[in-house]
């Protein structure tokens, strides 16, 4: 279920990834080291952490920056997708399957 502000109004745009703890392991890491390396490498886009593997953008963040450009260049490390379970995103009260637009667009960045 997407968060929602307590007006009511879409939530900020976040992202939440989930990692296969199983798949983790066999790299030699941990979902929860993954997690704090995820956030690393997002949190200087203008991303916050709000939970775990739930990111949202900071108040007075640049949106584009912290969200879709995060994204994109996340999904281009190995070390996130060869865990992956499944990355989905929250914009304007819309959510969406990230992995799906991954499948579409660049198929080779998966490894399934």
């Amino acid at each position: 279920m997407a968060p929602s502000s307590v007006d009511g109004a879409p939530a900020a745009p976040s992202f939440t990834i989930e990692f296969d703890e199983r798949r983790a392991a066999a790299h030699g890491t941990t979902a929860d080291e993954l997690y704090d390396r995820v956030g690393a490498f997002v949190e200087p886009y203008g991303n916050v952490r709000v939970g775990r593997g739930t990111w949202q953008a900071r108040e007075g963040a640049d949106e584009f920056l912290a969200q879709p450009v995060a994204l994109a260049r996340l999904t281009r490390e190995r070390w996130v997708m060869q865990s992956v379970r499944s990355i989905t995103y929250l914009e304007k009260g819309v959510e969406g399957d990230y992995l799906d637009v991954i499948r579409r667009v660049r198929p080779r960045f998966l490894c399934e």
